[in-house]
């Protein structure tokens, strides 16, 4: 996996691991922190974040797939279901299941995760050789920027270099 991609994906996992769950003294009922709240609606989807980010840090990421997919039709509508499916579809791109890896980074809806993995996204569209998507999904960042983009300007830029070309090479 792309370290940018890894950095992305860890830290959303271990900061979702690492938030307490406890019980209220007075009524019994879990009681976790405000930001597990907004992103888990039940114990057991907090529960089941935890678990796939235990997984992680123990790099064992064939069994990260497997329980991402549990908990994405488990819980479809989840608030973290975006972070969870870039994070499957950065595992499909690291074991070069292009096709894969970018029907799911077609899935996420969020913008803010959209943008964070881009790049990788562009990857799936060059291994394909699918030059005229690249173009029509990296050409508005040609112009903006982004620091997601920008902390990887090098590798955007030699990617949009080569689809530009090789799409005007096979007119």
């Amino acid at each position: 996996m792309h370290a940018k991609s890894a950095k992305f994906a860890f830290s959303m996992l271990l900061s979702l691991s690492s938030i307490p769950l406890s019980v209220s003294a007075a009524n019994k009922a879990p009681i976790a922190s405000n930001k597990l709240q907004d992103l888990a609606e039940s114990k057991e989807e907090a529960f089941l974040i935890r678990r796939i980010a235990e997984f992680w840090k123990d790099e064992d990421y064939k069994l990260v797939q497997k329980q991402i997919l549990s908990f994405l039709i488990e819980y479809p509508n989840s608030k973290i279901g975006d972070h969870l499916r870039a994070i499957l579809a950065d595992l499909y791109l690291q074991e070069n299941l292009y096709s894969e890896a970018l029907k799911t980074y077609q899935t996420i809806k969020d913008p803010s995760t959209s943008e964070k993995v881009l790049i990788n996204k562009l990857q799936c569209y060059y291994e394909l050789s699918l030059f005229t998507d690249m173009i029509k999904e990296g050409s508005p960042y040609l112009k903006k920027s982004s620091s997601d983009i920008d902390l990887r300007k090098d590798e955007f830029t030699f990617l949009m270099a080569e689809a530009y070309f090789r799409s005007f090479v096979t007119m």
